[in-house]
């Protein structure tokens, strides 16, 4: 985890506007003080996603974990996603990335992730049980012990939250607690409204 918090810093460097795009510039110097950075949002999304589409790799038969998952760095996905974001400012007019531009920006990384575990970390960033999804039990499961193996969930005692290691992240990247329950330009993601957190028998 320190060993990706030190790369953090030097992507940071490689999309501000050290290297704007046509001249479109990303903020590194906060609105207020207390604000985030709009670079520093963009890498703390991009961090969520590398953890959330991790690849796990399972036996054929079993399913069984092979080995510890390892998840990318995150060099090239920020960097790709702040390209896009400027030329969405570009193309409106704009010379600074600003909010439209940022929540472009996390649309493209929910669209990144997964299906099956981005409802799950919704569902439990809603405090309702993954398993009220329209999901294979069988699914929600293996999706549950992947976001597990990276550090995304942790297990209660009566189901599962989000883990506190990554909480800070999720603030950082939409200045609330919730990042993968979110619907940048109104896309309609398939987010549970709030149950009793229980879980299924094939937990």
């Amino acid at each position: 985890m320190e060993k990706r918090k030190s790369m953090r810093k030097m992507t940071l460097f490689s999309i501000t506007d050290h290297n704007s795009f046509q001249g479109v510039r990303i903020p590194s110097n906060a609105r207020e003080p207390g604000d985030t950075y709009e670079s520093e949002r963009i890498v703390a999304a991009t961090e969520l996603v590398c953890l959330a589409r991790t690849y796990v790799q399972r036996e054929n038969g079993s399913r069984e974990m092979v080995c510890e998952p390892c998840p990318e760095g995150n060099t090239r996905l920020p960097q790709q996603l702040a390209q896009l974001g400027r030329g969405w400012a570009l193309l409106n007019g704009r010379s600074t990335l600003g909010e439209e531009e940022l929540q472009l920006v996390q649309r493209a990384c929910l669209d990144s992730i997964p299906t099956d575990r981005r409802q799950v970390l919704a569902a439990v960033e809603n405090e309702a049980s993954p398993y009220s999804l329209h999901l294979p039990n069988g699914s929600v499961t293996r999706a549950i012990e992947d976001l597990k193996s990276v550090g995304l969930l942790a297990k209660t005692e009566i189901g599962f939250r989000v883990s506190d290691n990554v909480k800070p992240l999720i603030f950082q990247a939409v200045e609330s607690s919730h990042f993968f329950s979110r619907c940048p330009f109104g896309k309609q993601y398939r987010n549970p409204g709030p149950h009793v957190l229980a879980e299924s028998g094939n937990s």
